[in-house]
């Protein structure tokens, strides 16, 4: 019954069906009165979802107006509302009129596509590349094969398409098959490199290819890959990407040219030259941090790499670091930075009684922390309370045991009278 009212239809709308791709007039020029009024309709019909009401409009567009992009409109709607019986029918009939119309012949192979009709779908999307050579059929046919799982078939013509334009949607999923469903992982990682080069490290091909190096635990492959995203798009996470590969594979050396040359994290940056001792450097960069930032953490990393630098530090040098700490811990009262204070205060006799009770401010904080009850102990050895100093002591050493500082600590403090 749909498809006699469809016929009563298209006799009282044009007196007669119009042929497609038949004297198809320009889009830009009007055919009959009501054709604005007609396309405003489909316009509001679609920003409201009345995909029914548009198809309609489009279908009474083309059969009054015989411009062929009205009609394809149409068939765009019927897909859209899943109306797969009804447009292969309707492509059917045009076809039979435009066999070599290639916009029918991709909208009926699309659509045979859909409702798994793959065999059919096949033999008109060959049918369709004999006519264009053109990379999106052969991406087409591709998609076909890749329903029948014939993966093989399907890369040699997504290679066609990729020979005629290298698109990297295109490369993408030719690498995809190759990898993940052919075994060809060095293949695909040469075609994603060999593009990468020529046309540039998009984000698409890289972070394809950074993938791939993961999977196969390429760590140079990851890292380079990755430090090319990183110096196009300055995002974050390849940066990120990079520190934690050379991390992983504790290569402190180039994490440490990487964060140099990049300035990618200068805390972290900082945070390994004082791990590794490497007082000079900290020094400029913990006060270079602290003018951008005003973080008391740097002027802290400041002072403590200024003490460090030298193994026997002027008198000068103690009275700047002290002047620094005592600045810190006034308004950022962190327990190792009391604590380093404190020690330095008792090691130095400058103020034993001061630093002792420093210490106890970092103990308040961390209560069983074995290098501050150490520091306490030295105290009390300073001050020759010899029984604290040994109960403390020992405290310090079943918190942390065989660790040097502490046992050279316990053997002075066990000499003590």
């Amino acid at each position: 019954m749909r498809s006699v009212a469809l016929l009563f239809i298209l006799f009282m709308l044009g007196g007669c069906t119009p042929k497609f791709g038949v004297d198809n007039p320009p889009l830009d020029q009007k055919i009959f009165e009501e054709e604005d009024q007609l396309i405003i309709g489909t316009i509001i019909a679609d920003e409201v979802g009345d995909f029914n009401t548009s198809a309609h409009y489009f279908e009474t567009l083309y059969l009054k107006a015989h411009k062929d992009d009205y009609l394809l409109e149409h068939f765009k709607r019927l897909y859209h509302q899943k109306e797969y019986e009804v447009l292969l029918r309707k492509l059917r009939y045009y076809l039979e009129e435009a066999p070599q119309h290639v916009e029918l012949l991709r909208f009926y192979v699309g659509t045979l596509n859909t409702i798994g009709d793959y065999d059919t779908a096949k033999t008109y999307a060959l049918k369709l590349l004999q006519l264009t050579k053109d990379p999106q059929d052969y991406q087409l046919v591709a998609s076909i094969y890749l329903q029948k799982n014939n993966f093989v078939s399907a890369l040699k013509y997504l290679e066609s398409a990729y020979a005629i334009h290298a698109d990297e949607a295109i490369l993408t999923d030719m690498t995809t098959i190759m990898y993940l469903k052919l075994a060809k992982k060095k293949e695909a990682i040469s075609y994603l490199e060999t593009h990468s080069r020529i046309y540039g490290c998009s984000i698409k091909v890289c972070e394809k290819l950074s993938a791939f190096y993961s999977d196969m635990d390429d760590t140079a492959g990851y890292i380079s890959t990755n430090k090319r995203l990183y110096k196009a798009t300055q995002e974050p996470q390849y940066g990120q990407s990079i520190v934690k590969a050379y991390a992983y594979n504790r290569d402190t050396y180039h994490l440490i040219s990487f964060l140099e040359e990049s300035g990618f994290d200068d805390a972290l940056l900082l945070r390994i030259y004082m791990s590794q001792k490497e007082y000079e450097k900290s020094i400029g960069l913990s006060s270079k941090l602290y003018e951008q930032t005003q973080d008391r953490a740097y002027q802290a990393q400041y002072a403590i790499a200024l003490y460090e630098r030298n193994s026997k530090p002027s008198k000068k040098v103690i009275r700047e670091v002290v002047h620094n700490l005592k600045e810190v811990v006034q308004t950022t009262p962190e327990a190792g930075f009391l604590n380093y204070l404190g020690y330095l205060l008792i090691d130095h006799e400058i103020n034993i009684k001061e630093g002792i009770a420093y210490v106890n401010q970092a103990l308040e904080l961390e209560t069983n922390s074995g290098f501050y009850l150490d520091s306490l102990a030295w105290g009390y050895y300073k001050l020759r309370q010899c029984s604290k100093a040994l109960k403390t002591i020992q405290k310090a050493r079943k918190a942390i045991p065989d660790n040097p500082e502490i046992e050279a600590h316990f053997r002075a403090i066990k000499t003590c009278k």
